[in-house]
């Protein structure tokens, strides 16, 4: 199995509001989301850089720094957009989710 893949879970022990989650290797999956390769290719962003950072530095940062949070969520969305899964109106709304202290139009201007 190649690593940047991850080990899928569908579960429904998945955040309020929220379709997914990664801790490597593992990528959460809430079932009704299971088949939406745009969420799976985000989750894999997620995946990739927690690998690189080792995965509690990368959780920390990413529950700590809203800088680190934003900018590891406007990476995996932007590879959502590109996919054709995500508009960019939609991950901007998606982002406001995340308490990032930024507007909608900023949020927008970040995934463009």
């Amino acid at each position: 199995m190649d690593e940047s893949a991850g080990v899928i879970v569908r579960t429904r022990l998945i955040p309020s509001g929220f379709a997914g989650f990664t801790v490597w290797p593992f990528i959460f999956i809430h079932p009704d989301y299971a088949d939406d390769p745009g969420l799976i290719a985000h989750e894999r962003v997620h995946l990739a850089e927690q690998a690189r950072w080792l995965v509690l530095p990368w959780l920390a940062a990413y529950l700590l720094s809203r800088r680190f949070r934003r900018d590891a969520e406007v990476r995996a969305y932007r590879r959502q957009i590109d996919m054709g899964s995500a508009s960019v109106a939609g991950a901007a709304a998606a982002l406001m989710k995340y308490r990032l202290g930024i507007t909608l139009d900023q949020a927008r201007s970040l995934l463009v």
